[in-house]
């Protein structure tokens, strides 16, 4: 455990010789996913246990309004992320992820250990897998629940091994581990690992239809255990099922309303697609551009990543070829295959087909997320494959295999590298053509033959006398932690916490003016996180999977070159192109624009200007300020009005089209008209009385019959009372809420309570005292009998 932590230590030396900066990388100044996204949503937590109008159930300061539980990203039952409930998040967050990293290793290593490697290759998995590039890349971008999720992935195979040996609390491991797996907050993932776990026990089911015994009296045992084994997988989906179905449900709601619920096209997705030329990262992570100047497949080099890290990949082949006939070699070999594969997406058959027969893999846009588990594969087999040389040195007579062995590796990788580099330096580098060029492009530009040479180096110490086997460990070591660390120079960087919390006069000038109403602003102007700091309403926010009725109504209102970066707040913000109208609807009182603008725009008046430090600056660079302007929106209708003209949707019509032809002061714009005909209430102000997360009453007076438009974003889980009595909550405006009144004086709360929780809680609870109770019961032994050749599998002891 201590070599583990003085690994990721040393891969994490950035973060180790700062310690309370946060960890981010090289790319766009140190925004990422961790400042944009995590650090608000963690920092939020926090706030919830200070301010009593604060709720993890709903976030009412984004996007005009967005569930916080339910939210798959939301982690709010991931156990770690508590924490962040008593500890500031920058000074946590960093840390927490270098924990993960650390956890991934350990569990490597446990795994390798019940895999009956011994001691140094189980400790050398471990460190592949926790210093994996890939790993490393998507921490440099800031994805806080995938490494999360990740780092529990040797765990679930322990429990698994554990359901294949039909021991004690097998199922409750596996189930609680996919279940915080879960909770982490990113199910992409998750559902690749059901999927792998899946296809990893594939031959073991396959015992009910051929069992794999010669021996006819051991054929009927096989299909008993493996029709055990099948009955305890089904029992572990249940379980898992009940186990989240505090949060399940919610997420599902959640999910239907957003805009990936009808799931993606595979031509939508080359996104996160590798292509011929990443082969050429196997050798250099690095042959394709770095994170500020890739220049390879896709759009973002963490995500295609195509590196598993060199000695892994190099002692990885070691273990195939050496130990073949050794659980789980060949299973995991297999599995890694497919898993880099499905990272080509539509450029090989394994993704098309799983993405047109398996629900839920067309939910999301990035294949290439499948490395996350060739790095973890590659990890296992590097320990397989250097537990074999070392049994090899134990035997005199097999030596010379050794030597064979590193010539071979030699030859072969810079033959591979070579004709790798031959087939895609067309794409990589069209001015290097010739056979030398690419030649010295792949190999003497890259760190192939430093870390081949160390790879080597440890196979001739194998060689020598069992004595010097702790000097080949040693240096078998420092290998894959030196890489690591290499890597981890060049995709990770530290912000320096002062750089954090900037001065904003943006922030000054909001905050006693601003009240009920809603600003609109780019992310570089005033961050997600400032917003929610200081209780300003933003109409964009960063959400990676938005409700679609919000993203709707952002396309009609705010139109750009990228509708999902203006909904970000990631794109410059114009004013002239605005639709005026729907922006005035949502009550947005003031616009926040990069740049010293005119003193007046159409519609907008200027009312305050300067310039201001960016939120986050790497260490060790300088920062420019940044010009806004502030622009007063006069014509902003308040929050909450009464209006009883409407405009019906029409099924038939572009919905976008019809949002842009309302006019929001004379109707609004409704799937169903509730109220009887005749006359109509005019446009009227309503007034907030109370304002909350998850309560907001509202005090109105009607002269004739019509609705209470609230300008907050209308979601399943919204319930209203007029007067004490219950009313029906309406979409009104597509993306807010409405309630039809009578004449008269009313009080109209709203409450939120969210969607499926209270079931879920139950049925979670139900689980697990289901499974206290298997736990507590004497299982019948029922592993899986082995065939005469097979053993020597450690895995099914």
């Amino acid at each position: 455990m201590s070599l583990l932590a003085a690994a990721a230590l040393t891969c994490f030396w950035r973060l180790s010789l700062h310690p309370t900066d946060l960890l981010v990388g090289p790319q766009s100044g140190g925004n990422n996913d961790l400042t944009r996204y995590y650090l608000p949503a963690r920092e939020c937590d926090m706030q919830t246990l200070a301010e009593e109008n604060r709720s993890v159930r709903w976030d009412p300061y984004l996007l005009a309004g967005t569930p916080r539980f339910g939210n798959p990203q939301a982690g709010i039952l991931y156990p770690p992320n508590w924490l962040f409930f008593v500890i500031p998040a920058r000074l946590w967050i960093s840390w927490l992820l270098v924990a993960h990293h650390w956890w991934a290793g350990v569990g490597t290593y446990l795994l390798s250990r019940r895999y009956h490697f011994a001691w140094g290759p189980s400790v050398f998995a471990g460190m592949c897998f926790l210093g994996a590039p890939f790993l490393l890349a998507q921490t440099g971008e800031g994805h806080y629940a995938q490494i999360c999720l990740v780092a529990w992935t040797p765990f679930a195979f322990l429990g698994v091994e554990r359901c294949r040996a039909g021991c004690r609390g097998g199922v409750a491991l596996t189930s609680g581990v996919l279940a915080l797996c879960f909770f982490c907050g990113h199910v992409q993932e998750l559902l690749y690992l059901v999927l792998i776990l899946t296809a990893f026990l594939l031959p073991d089911f396959a015992n009910l239809v051929w069992p794999r015994h010669p021996a006819a009296a051991s054929r009927p045992a096989a299909r008993r255990a493996a029709s055990l084994l099948l009955m305890r997988w089904v029992i572990v989906g249940l379980a898992v099922a009940g186990l989240t179905a505090i949060e399940l449900l919610p997420t599902w709601i959640y999910s239907r309303n957003t805009i990936r619920a009808a799931g993606m096209d595979i031509n939508q997705l080359h996104y996160g697609f590798l292509g011929p030329a990443s082969l050429l990262q196997l050798l250099d992570p690095g042959a394709l551009g770095g994170p500020t100047d890739y220049r390879g497949p896709g759009q973002f080099y963490c995500e295609t990543l195509c590196c598993l890290g060199l000695p892994a990949l190099m002692l990885g082949l070691a273990g195939i070829c050496g130990e073949i006939r050794r659980h789980p070699v060949l299973r995991f070999a297999v599995l890694g295959l497919i898993s880099v594969l499905f990272a080509f997406g539509d450029q090989t058959p394994v993704f098309p087909l799983l993405h047109r027969l398996v629900p839920g893999v067309s939910l999301f846009r990035c294949p290439s997320r499948m490395l996350f588990f060739s790095s973890f594969f590659a990890a296992i087999l590097a320990g397989a494959g250097l537990d074999h040389l070392q049994s090899l040195m134990f035997d005199a007579r097999r030596k010379w295999r050794i030597g064979l062995a590193a010539a071979a590796a030699l030859l072969l990788g810079l033959g591979g590298c070579v004709l790798l580099c031959r087939w895609t330096m067309a794409a990589a580098e069209p001015a290097a053509q010739t056979w030398w060029a690419t030649f010295v492009y792949g190999v003497a530009w890259s760190r192939v033959f430093s870390v081949m040479t160390g790879v080597l180096l440890v196979i001739w110490f194998l060689a020598m006398p069992v004595p010097r086997q702790k000097t080949a460990f040693v240096l078998a070591l420092s290998t894959v932690v030196l890489s690591a660390a290499w890597y981890g120079a060049e995709m990770l960087r530290t912000v320096p916490p002062a750089l954090a919390g900037r001065d904003s006069s943006v922030i000054a000038f909001l905050r006693g003016r601003l009240g009920n109403d809603r600003v609109l602003a780019e992310q570089e102007l005033l961050s997600d996180r400032e917003a929610r700091q200081h209780g300003l309403r933003k109409l964009v926010a960063y959400d990676p999977v938005p409700l679609m009725r919000v993203a709707l109504y952002a396309v009609a209102s705010i139109p750009g070159q990228d509708p999902a970066k203006g909904l970000c707040g990631f794109e410059h913000l114009r004013l002239t192109s605005l639709h005026k109208p729907l922006v005035d609807a949502a009550a947005v009182r003031y616009a926040v624009v990069a740049g010293r603008g005119p003193e007046q725009h159409a519609g907008w008046r200027r009312v305050s200007w300067g310039s201001l430090p960016p939120e986050f600056t790497l260490r060790g660079q300088a920062s420019a300020r940044r010009l806004y302007t502030i622009y007063e929106n006069p014509a902003s209708l308040p929050r909450a009005f009464v209006l009883g003209g409407t405009r019906m949707r029409q099924p038939d019509s572009e919905l976008v089209r019809q949002l842009r032809e309302l006019p929001p002061r004379q109707a609004v714009f409704l799937e169903q008209d509730v109220l009887p005909a005749g006359a109509r209430q005019a446009f009227r102000p309503a007034s907030i009385v109370e304002d909350t997360a998850v309560r907001v009453s509202v005090r109105a007076s009607l002269d004739a019959p019509g609705y209470l438009v609230l300008s907050d974003v209308y979601y399943p889980g919204w319930t209203a009372r007029v007067d004490g009595l219950p009313a029906t909550v309406l979409p009104a405006n597509l993306a807010f809420r409405a309630v039809a009144l009578k004449p008269g004086e009313h009080v109209i709360e709203f409450r939120f309570s969210p969607p499926g929780f209270s079931a879920g809680a139950f049925i979670s609870a139900i689980t697990i005292i289901a499974l206290l109770i298997m736990l507590v019961r004497r299982p019948r032994s029922s592993a899986i009998p082995q065939p005469p050749e097979a053993a020597g599998d450690a895995g099914h002891v």
